[in-house]
């Protein structure tokens, strides 16, 4: 292949999955913008919250991406009714795992006074947890089932989807947050119950595609006892998924660790960090939509044996990532006055939020680079250096980095901020290490 098809059919299966997360942000902006204008504790309850939730789900994400090099390479052979059995398989494993997140997430609900947040913001946190932890179960079959449409390169369904219930969601919100017409106010837990309607409708609707759809006839098929023994097993599936997950979820630990951390210097700090935080999942998101089509074009490559043409898959990925990190720092930095504005009419709330974002800008090349190489990384299956890696970017560097810069240094949320440039980019180099030495030793 030509270098510049490559970039083509790199931005064409990854476009679908960057409109889905755009969307996805779309929706978180909604999100904060509606629990904003409807106070500023309902605001600061968001932002801890969606902390803890966004490491469960990113942990949930993460091991469902386990599943998608193994589609990737027996689509690249041709072998349907293999795929559609890898995919079973990965589902049921999705959900014995999701069950173990979903176990733990339910303990920490009771451990919510004991985590240092204000008082006054523990009746707001309670409710709203025990919506979006009911919402995980749909999370985990959705994100499970949708590895398998990317994987065949199918990205345009979960767009469709995702798109579909982020509508769904957002009207729900205004209704149950405001409690407009006959509908009640339910502030802060209407938010919550309005995410949890909209990912069980898209989860449903995408197991009734899959298995009843007349697309995915011939990855329904049977196979021989002989066919199935030479699949990979359940185990298979989980040795290659946990390190995935345990990667994403040691980085979005460090986050949600930090939004502890905030939560410790009160709740204008917190809801602060929850809007930029929101702004930088714009950038993060999209990064990962064009790490997750490099991702399926590598493992088709290698599913065919072809390195060189792997590498250059990677190379591209790598480039256009950075491109999009350029525009998303252009983005933050001349247009994050306005759309901190958005947010909120709270005039202490806006300028603490305005003085993140230069520090929300000097990550994201950082943020960017790491996501593209654990992405190729994934795309090798050798997933397993992406675990201890992670381990010393993220729990041996980045969160006593956050404590020092936020609370010895007394640079507060800012120091909290600027700490994530060390980690992500400790992360980069040890994930490009790996990678760059798989593909020599295939070469």
């Amino acid at each position: 292949m030509k270098l510049s098809s490559h970039y083509s059919a790199t931005l064409r299966l990854g476009l679908p999955i960057a409109i889905a997360q755009l969307g996805t942000i779309i929706l978180a902006f909604a999100d904060t913008i509606m629990v904003g204008h409807y106070s500023t504790p309902a605001l600061s309850a968001a932002s801890f919250v969606n902390s803890l939730f966004n490491l469960a789900t990113m942990i949930i994400l993460g091991y469902s991406y386990g599943l998608t090099p193994f589609i990737s390479a027996r689509y690249s052979q041709g072998n349907k009714a293999a795929v559609g059995a890898i995919m079973r398989r990965g589902i049921v494993m999705n959900l014995v795992f999701g069950a173990g997140v979903l176990f733990v997430f339910g303990i920490i609900f009771f451990l919510l006074p004991y985590l240092g947040q204000p008082d006054s913001l523990l009746t707001l946190m309670r409710s709203y947890y025990a919506t979006l932890w009911l919402s995980l179960w749909f999370v985990v079959i959705f994100t499970a089932a949708r590895q398998f449409t990317d994987g065949i390169t199918y990205t345009k369904l979960a767009m469709w989807l995702i798109l579909a219930g982020n509508i769904v969601n957002i009207v729900l919100n205004y209704l149950l947050i405001f409690g407009v017409g006959p509908f009640p106010e339910w502030g802060l837990f209407g938010a919550g119950f309005a995410t949890m309607v909209s990912r069980m409708l898209i989860a449903i609707v995408l197991l009734a595609i899959i298995f009843m759809g007349k697309r995915f006839a011939d990855y329904r098929m049977p196979l021989s006892a002989e066919a199935l023994s030479v699949l990979p097993s359940l185990r298979d599936v989980h040795r290659k998924s946990w390190p995935v997950s345990l990667q994403i979820g040691l980085e979005t630990f460090c986050f949600a660790g930090s939004a502890v951390m905030t939560g410790w210097l009160g709740e204008i700090p917190l809801a602060a960090y929850q809007i930029l935080m929101t702004l930088g999942t714009l950038g993060f998101t999209l990064y990962y939509s064009l790490g997750a089509s490099m991702s399926i074009r590598i493992s088709y490559f290698l599913g065919q044996n072809d390195t060189p043409q792997a590498l250059a898959a990677g190379r591209v990925g790598r480039n256009l990532i950075l491109i999009n990190a350029t525009l998303s720092c252009l983005l933050f930095y001349f247009a994050g006055n306005q759309i901190v504005h958005l947010f909120t009419q709270d005039v202490a709330v806006i300028a603490a939020s305005l003085a993140l974002l230069v520090p929300l800008v000097v990550y994201q090349y950082a943020d960017a680079l790491q996501i593209c190489y654990a992405n190729a990384l994934r795309a090798t299956q050798d997933v397993l250096p992406m675990t201890w890696s992670s381990a010393v970017a993220y729990l041996l560097i980045g969160m006593p980095t956050a404590y020092t810069m936020g609370f010895v240094l007394e640079g507060g949320v800012k120091g909290i901020f600027y700490s994530f440039s060390i980690s992500l980019m400790v992360a980069t180099l040890l994930f490009a290490f790996f990678y760059r030495r798989f593909m020599k030793s295939k070469s």
